[in-house]
């Protein structure tokens, strides 16, 4: 019986600990607007007085109308002194009023997701679509004969 609550103690704790990202190195994407194009910039701050050679990826979704959905990825290895505030990449992105962009910077140790930021331009709130479905589904129509 000790050996099962301990097993439990053991993996609710790896579960927690693996939700915190952004403590000790802070990962976040800047823009500039410039005309019809974005200018992003990834950066990356380290928090802590320690040394870290870290990965990152860049990645642009793009998504159309008609749910089509392109991705470009850019990835690369840097180190961070500490206390120090690097720029990673820099990209600029072209942006429609008609299609969905989402920024995302993920900042890796080992394999190990550490930082992460996130940005969309042009997302529709779901919002709108989910209310029209539940006053269509207002009430429950039965047709047709009930037996017990």
């Amino acid at each position: 019986m000790k050996a099962v609550v301990y097993v439990l103690i053991v993996m609710v704790y790896q579960f927690s600990i693996a939700q915190y990202t952004n403590t000790e190195v802070v990962a976040k994407i800047k823009t500039t607007t410039i005309d019809d194009s974005v200018m992003v910039i990834g950066t990356a701050i380290n928090t802590t007085e320690v040394y870290k050679s870290l990965t990152y990826v860049l990645s642009v979704f793009k998504t159309d109308n008609n749910a089509n959905i392109s991705k470009n990825k850019q990835e690369g290895r840097f180190t961070l002194e500490a206390n120090e505030n690097k720029e990673l990449v820099a990209n600029a992105i072209t942006i429609d009023e008609d299609t969905k962009t989402v920024v995302l910077l993920l900042i890796y140790e080992e394999d190990k997701i550490i930082a992460k930021d996130r940005i969309a331009f042009n997302e529709k709130n779901n919002e709108e679509t989910k209310t029209q479905e539940e006053s269509s589904n207002d009430g429950v129509i039965l047709t047709g004969i009930v037996l017990d």
